[in-house]
């Protein structure tokens, strides 16, 4: 018997009246939806059976519940119409797969197991809500959807595969409020809810004020360590946060919730203060709660648009420094100048005429004529159109402790041509670690794997960044005990 001769004598024989009885269709043997053409129309439950082998090449629509047992179930290339006249379920104990997926229904889909999407889904009606265990809306690493909005969305948990960017459909069930990725540095496994009900904090870290109405719950699955970026919008239509009202577009921030206290995570935002807006937060290694805030704190710098985000000295020999920074919104305009303070007075060393990148690395080696005990340098920049700016004043970065916790204390010792990393135990056990190094990009560009460390013990570890480009680094120190702390280095 060819499948489709069979799949058509079954919807014949259920409704080929004038009719519909409502019905359950259970799949106890291999049912295949072989082509394009195909079709299979189950006017009530669907019943997936663990012995069944369901397969959709062509179209399955399903007007009542779905209850799937089947493990490993083949994606295939068709379409699942979720078309209900009343409340739909998606149930079993296995993962319900699907190429395309339009969820046409008004009065809701109720996810209570996984469902992942392996190519397009359609918003074409009705809420899809997932179960608090949570069971999650899962789109695979080249999945996309379209037709969303605050009546067409989900009200859950959306799990997201890949290193695409990519904005969570998700919402309350009254109004969508997207929150997004952007620049993930490795393929990796994310997941996002939107929520209407603060966390509590216990304080501000250079913040002024955090959007106590709404947050995003954005976690990275414990297997995968990319780093990203966080996008996130404002609207006061949806949902109100008068504090962004009343200040400037550069002082919206991304507020970033670590032990329970709200952290600047910086961003770009862009929009009008008194409507709605968007915002990108800086360079993320770690992730969970996250929401708008507030700074009284003016822009870094901010001249023509560029922005001054990093900046480090590093001392080569005596009479010899390296000068790294990093400018976001690089436009090509003017160039830079590097000074030195010597008695008193500002003495030029080089210039560097600006690139045109969005973020760019600068870096370069300077001479002095004289040694200078701690010699402090001046970053200007200067420009036909605004004259000269004064951009940040640095000093050398020799040694500096750059992390503690109540396990270890790290210091990057800073000697020009290699910065080290040291790793001071602070507890009794013996500890390993895994180093990765990240650029300014996002990129992980050098790895290495098996650093013991005996119980308060010490170890200086080289981080090879000689062997990549001068600029701006994230060292990511993973421990055996899963725990996690990011150090920016300048080289």
């Amino acid at each position: 018997m060819q499948v489709k001769h069979y799949i058509y004598s079954l919807i014949f024989t259920l409704f080929g009246g004038s009719s519909f009885a409502q019905i359950t269709f259970t799949s106890q043997v291999p049912i295949g939806i072989s082509t394009a053409k195909d079709v299979l129309f189950v006017g009530g439950d669907l019943i997936n059976q663990s012995s069944a082998n369901l397969v959709n090449n062509g179209k399955l629509y399903v007007t009542e519940n779905i209850t799937n047992e089947q493990a490993n179930m083949t994606t295939g290339v068709g379409t699942l119409y979720l078309k209900g006249t009343k409340e739909q379920s998606i149930s079993g104990t296995k993962i319900f797969n699907t190429y395309n997926l339009n969820t046409d229904n008004k009065e809701g889909i109720v996810l209570n197991t996984n469902m992942s999407v392996a190519n397009l889904h359609i918003f074409s009606n009705g809420i899809i809500t997932t179960a608090a265990t949570p069971t999650f809306l899962i789109y695979k690493s080249n999945a996309t959807y379209t037709g969303d909005d605050d009546s067409k969305h989900i009200n859950g948990t959306v799990k997201k595969y890949g290193s695409a960017d990519f904005d969570f459909p998700v919402g309350n069930g009254s109004v969508e409020r997207k929150a997004g990725l952007r620049n993930v540095s490795e393929s990796s496994v994310f997941s996002c809810s939107y929520h209407q009900d603060a966390p509590p904090s216990k304080s501000l870290n250079k913040l002024t004020s955090t959007n106590d109405k709404e947050y995003w719950n954005i976690n990275q699955n414990e297997k995968y360590h990319a780093t990203a970026n966080i996008a996130l919008n404002w609207n006061h239509e949806k949902v109100a946060y008068n504090d962004v009202q009343q200040k400037k577009i550069s002082q919206i921030k991304v507020s970033h919730m670590v032990n329970e206290n709200w952290n600047n995570e910086g961003g770009k935002a862009l929009g009008n203060v008194s409507s709605s807006g968007q915002i990108v937060s800086g360079l993320l290694t770690s992730f969970g709660n996250f929401s708008l805030g507030t700074t009284d704190e003016a822009e870094t710098v901010e001249t023509m648009n560029k922005k001054l985000i990093e900046s480090a000295a590093f001392k080569v020999d005596n009479n010899h420094y390296k000068i790294t920074f990093t400018i976001e919104n690089e436009n090509g305009e003017g160039a830079y100048e590097i000074s030195v303070l010597q008695n008193g007075e500002k003495v030029k060393l080089t210039e560097i005429v600006a690139t045109n990148e969005l973020i760019k690395n600068y870096t370069s080696t300077v001479e002095l004529l004289e040694i200078i005990d701690n010699p402090q340098f001046s970053i200007d920049f200067a420009s036909r159109k605004t004259g000269k700016s004064h951009l940040a004043d640095i000093t050398n970065s020799e040694l500096a402790i750059v992390a503690e916790t109540d396990d270890e204390e790290v210091t990057v010792l800073g000697n020009g041509s290699e910065p080290l990393l040291k790793i001071h135990s602070l507890i009794e056990q013996n500890t390993t670690y895994t180093l990765e190094i990240y650029n300014a990009a996002g990129q992980l560009v050098s790895t290495k794997n098996d650093i013991e460390l005996a119980g308060n013990g010490e170890q200086i570890v080289p981080m090879n960044l000689p062997l990549i480009e001068r600029g701006m680094f994230v060292a990511v120190l993973i421990s055996n005990r899963k725990k996690k702390k990011s150090i920016k280095i300048a080289h």
